[in-house]
Parts: structure tokens; sequence; C-alpha cells
């Protein structure tokens, strides 16, 4: 019943590893810096796609009109077939263009190769928090386990001497109603057993508690 759905709850290695296991892959801090790693990688893909394609669009035009030009000089001569010659009207036009182009395309290469570095840091920085918060969330896990055995064995302890009050009180109260003891040690007796139930009683209530926090601590539903 203390279990709930969880696998398994105590303070053995495998137990501890499935549970932290569960807690990190519910965690919402380390879903949402997963979903930070995601975007910046995402963004670095991007602008590197933009800085290759930023030339090409550049001169596109330019080399859909010279390049046939180009590979028609570039072989032998059909039959009967003129050479097309460049005219200088087109290089003139061009040639600027190609020049600029690539210039352009250099200084977005320059300028994306620092955002790149920078989605870089910012990689790096987000990989080394998701690795910190990974460790602070075993750590609560293997702290709030261990807490659980420590109070289970005290409250294993006392329902013991719970159940071996009990069977003491009954002989007593035999003893008693054949005129043995005063009636002021009764009272003294019962109420002292009274504050034993008391004691096994809060040890249970504070077990479940433990049992609950390991269980939100899994859950992700508790810092």
């Amino acid at each position: 019943m203390l279990k709930g759905d969880l696998p398994c709850l105590d303070s053995t290695p495998e137990c501890i590893k499935q549970l932290e296991a569960l807690a990190i892959a519910n965690s919402p801090e380390l879903k949402a810096i997963d979903a930070q790693i995601a975007s910046s990688s995402q963004a670095v893909k991007l602008a590197k796609v933009q800085g290759e394609d930023s030339f090409a669009e550049t001169i596109t035009p330019w080399v859909s009109a010279i390049a046939p030009i180009l590979l028609q000089n570039s072989r032998p001569l059909a039959p009967f077939e003129i050479r097309t010659s460049l005219e200088s009207r087109l290089l003139f036009e061009a040639l600027p263009t190609i020049i600029s182009g690539r210039a352009t395309s250099d200084a977005n290469q320059t300028r994306n190769a620092q955002s790149n570095a920078d989605l870089a840091i910012k990689l790096a920085q987000l990989e080394k928090t998701k690795a910190e918060i990974a460790i602070a969330i075993k750590g609560k896990v293997t702290d709030a386990v261990i807490t659980f055995e420590q109070i289970k064995d005290e409250s294993d302890l006392q329902s013991t001497i719970v159940r071996r009050e009990e069977v003491r009180s009954k002989l007593i109260e035999i003893s008693y109603r054949l005129g043995e003891g005063t009636t002021t040690e009764q009272i003294a007796r019962l109420n002292d057993f009274d504050r034993k139930k008391i004691i096994a009683a809060q040890f249970k209530t504070r077990l479940r508690s433990q049992a609950l926090r390991i269980q939100r601590l899994c859950k992700g539903s508790e810092s």
C-alpha cells in the first residue's frame, strides 16, 4: 500500500536505481531543458543551411545564364555548330554580382559562425545544468528512500512494543481484577500504554507521508 504505483520501495541499490530513473524521466525541469536543447540544436542547423544557401541564391540567375555557354565552349563543336561567345555585357553585369555575392556570403558565414559558437556555448551550459539537476534529483530520491527506511524501522519497533504491551496489559488486567495492584498503578500503566500506541501511530503517519513524498518525487510533482 505504501509503494503505490512505484516499481519498488526499499533502499536496495536496484530499487534506488529504478526510482532515480523514474524521477529523472518525469522531472519537469529536465523536460524543459531538453526542449531548450532541441530548440538550440535546430537553430544551429538552420543557421548553417541559411549560410550555405545565401551565396547560391545570389548567383543562381547568372550561373543559369553563363553555364550553358561555358559548357558548350568546353567540348568540341558538332558539325555546322556555331560556338556561342559570352557577351561582354553579360560578364560585365555578372562578375560584380558574383563577387558581391561571395563577399555577402562570407560575411553571413562569419556571422553564422559566431552565432553557432554562441549557440554551442548555450548548449554546453544547458547540458551542464541538465547533468547538475539530474544529480540533485538522484540525491533527493536516495535521501528520501533512506529516510523512509529509517522511519519504517522505528515504526516496526514501536508497533512491536505496542503488541508486546497489549499482551502484558491483558495479563496485568487479569491480575488487577484478582486484587493485585492498586487502581492508581493500573491507571498509570494504561496511560503509559496509550502513550506508546500514540507514538506508534505517529510513526505510521510519518511513514505514509514519506512514502507519498517519494511517489511525488518519482512522478515529477515535487521539486
